[in-house]
């Protein structure tokens, strides 16, 4: 369920006098304006000193004559009328008062509202303030509470507040005050909430889109009479938090299901998410077979493939497991859990093949880099298509598809995501694992558990972009199920998935 859009229905419906009845003892909006006027126009012949042509009062006392509907955007009821925005109150912007002059700052008590401060909703936090004598020097105008701001720059254009208290703006903020005795405040929120889009339209064409004071007064506006106002208003609220809650659900049960992923790829690596078979081939075997058959094992010493300073010879740092095939040794303490007799312990570089750098060839080629990865789903959004001659220094890591990338730069953000196709290039902020003794997709689901996860951040080290370092990886230790049965809990692993997927498709 979209949420956001069943808001906009409800909005539309609302704005063309659909989402409530009309009824007769509302009586009409023209009637309602006829007798404000005449009773506007009653209190001015009493009063016995003139008016400043311009002033509050003399605008107050403005005679509001609707609109003609053969001009307006849509058809609403007949017993409404159009409107303009500039007819239901007092709009004003504010100003940013020189920066340079601290008195306009220091100490200040008004608040100081910006565009940045408007959250859709009531506004009771405003953190920037200026002093009385800004208000009394500038062009800064206290809005009561209770106005209804609406933003008129760029990229914040028909976001909207209310204040709860008085406040001044800057000057992307527009406000409306003293709201006319006719209209609802919320039905005017709401009407601003609706027509958003128009407003962000509007505002193209210039350098930074604006839509201005200017825009906002003569939009038309439709005015329900003041009873239905407070009916539609009410429903509104209604459907909004009844939606709300459904929202607040669903993201209850994407955490829920965020949890439950973890939890089965928990099962999964302490060999509990699928039975154990005993005519499986044991990992230790498998283990040994590879590191005997591989050429990458043939080819360079334990050193050289873990990358490390230590200078003891091979043999000294190896051990012989079971079968005679020599390993780096994990002692009883870097074991966290019990796994099955079946499985063995190892780092994560026994089980990986060793990086490989490369450079573009041809005139582009596609490029992953960190924000190229979806965290929320684990999967690379799409490449980037560069020109080789344009390639960044970082683009060096070379890929194949099945190698899994995990990032080392803010790991518990999981940038990690499986390499789909060929012929990518990666970023070195990426380590790239290429696995060769075990099944590509659980080699993926185990880096992107809670055990390997959290295991390597606390490693991380700096301030600005912590990070961790290959050997970090290298070193983890991780268990290692027999190959048959990597592919059941891959299997069983996707089945859950899946279903998984499928209620939150469906919610």
């Amino acid at each position: 369920m979209n949420t956001k859009l069943l808001k906009q229905k409800i909005l539309d419906l609302a704005i063309r006098g659909k989402l409530t009845q009309q009824l007769k003892s509302d009586g009409t909006t023209k009637d309602l304006l006829k007798q404000i006027s005449e009773q506007k126009r009653e209190s001015s012949s009493t009063l016995s000193s003139p008016r400043r042509r311009g002033s509050p009062s003399a605008q107050s006392e403005k005679t509001i004559i609707p609109l003609d509907k053969s001009e307006a955007p849509f058809e609403i009821p007949a017993n409404w009328e159009w409107v303009r925005l500039g007819d239901v109150g007092k709009w004003q912007s504010g100003t940013t008062p020189s920066k340079s002059n601290s008195a306009y700052y220091k100490d200040g008590t008004i608040p100081w509202l910006n565009t940045g401060d408007l959250n859709d909703g009531i506004i009771n936090d405003i953190p920037k303030r200026v002093t009385e004598k800004a208000l009394a020097e500038t062009s800064l105008r206290l809005n009561e509470a209770g106005s209804v701001c609406i933003a008129m720059y760029g990229a914040t254009i028909g976001k909207l507040g209310i204040l709860s208290m008085p406040a001044t703006t800057n000057q992307a903020c527009c406000v409306c005050n003293n709201l006319k005795s006719f209209v609802n405040r919320m039905w005017l929120f709401f009407f601003l909430m609706n027509h958003k889009q128009e407003f962000i339209e509007a505002g193209f064409g210039g350098a930074q889109p604006n839509i201005s004071k200017e825009k906002i007064v003569s939009t038309m506006f439709p005015l329900p009479p003041l009873a239905e106002q407070q009916r539609i208003v009410a429903k509104i609220e209604e459907a909004f938090a009844e939606i709300d809650a459904i929202e607040k659900n669903k993201e209850l049960l994407k955490t829920h299901i965020k949890q439950t992923r973890q939890k089965i790829l928990d099962l999964a690596i302490h060999g509990k998410l699928v039975p154990q078979n005993k005519s499986d081939e044991p990992a230790s075997v498998l283990l040994e077979r590879i590191t005997r058959d591989n050429p990458h094992y043939e080819k360079m010493g334990l050193d050289e493939r873990r990358e490390t300073k230590d200078e003891r010879s091979f043999k000294d740092k190896c051990h012989s497991r079971e079968g005679g095939n020599l390993l780096a040794p994990i002692s009883k303490d870097e074991i966290p859990f019990d796994i099955p007799e079946n499985w063995i312990w190892c780092r994560l570089g026994d089980i990986l093949a060793p990086m490989q750098s490369t450079t573009p060839k041809g005139a582009f080629f596609k490029y992953i880099d960190i924000d190229a990865i979806d965290n929320s789903t684990c999967r690379i959004k799409a490449p980037k298509m560069i020109e080789s001659k344009n390639a960044p220094s970082r683009a060096s890591r070379f890929t194949k598809k099945g190698d899994i990338l995990f990032s080392l730069v803010r790991p518990y953000l999981r940038n990690i995501a499986k390499v789909t196709e060929n012929d990518c290039i990666a970023s070195t902020g990426f380590f790239v694992c290429s696995p060769i003794i075990v099944n590509s997709d659980f080699c993926f689901f185990l880096l992107t558990s809670n055990y390997v996860v959290d295991g390597l951040n606390q490693f991380m080290k700096g301030d600005n972009s912590p990070s961790i370092s290959s050997q970090n990886l290298i070193d983890f230790t991780i268990p290692v199920p027999p190959l048959a049965e990597q592919s059941r809990i891959v299997a069983k692993i996707e089945e859950l998935f899946a279903e998984l997927d499928l209620v939150l498709q469906n919610v």
